[in-house]
């Protein structure tokens, strides 16, 4: 089969037509895909950027927990008489005024619960222990519901702070 170079020149020609005409509905479709989107974007409330998790601590907020998990270390070693080295604190909810999460000393069988608060600068530890959480302690230094959702009366009894 012989193709003559004109109908060669011609075919190309046409498929090249073709395919650009192709080419920007497929593009034209893509912009018009993208500035809904667009307007979807704007037309809600826009999360943070994906770079920019709001979970993500940030440099600040991790020195901030580490100076904190030192001085609630430091407060329970004073508490208990114990060296720092042999406290180990694991900080379960923090908001730097109110804190609570566990703690094991070297030679424990067990750990504990323990729950601090920042007066004047300074973490306390205002309760800890194996057992239930005393609703005195909790409403004495006003412990967040968020953090403390029950605890136990004095006549024994679960109680929700909700």
């Amino acid at each position: 089969m012989n193709i003559s170079q004109k109908t060669l020149i011609a075919l190309t020609l046409v498929m090249a037509v073709s395919l650009s005409a192709c080419s920007i509905d497929i593009n034209m479709g893509k912009d018009k895909e993208a500035e809904q989107n667009t307007k979807d974007i704007k037309s809600e409330n826009t999360p943070a950027p994906k770079d920019l998790d709001p979970n993500e601590e940030t440099m600040e907020t991790k020195t901030e927990n580490a100076q904190d998990l030192a001085e609630i270390t430091k407060a329970m070693a004073t508490k208990y008489e114990e060296k720092e080295e042999n406290i180990t604190i694991t900080i379960e909810d923090n908001d730097h005024m109110y804190a609570r999460g566990t703690v094991i000393f070297k030679d424990a069988v067990s750990g504990a619960w323990w729950l601090a608060f920042k007066a004047d600068k300074e973490w306390e530890i205002v309760a800890d222990g194996n057992g239930a959480m005393m609703c005195d302690d909790v409403d004495f230094n006003e412990f967040p519901v968020a953090m403390v959702e029950t605890c136990t009366n004095d006549k024994g009894e679960e109680v929700s702070r909700r």
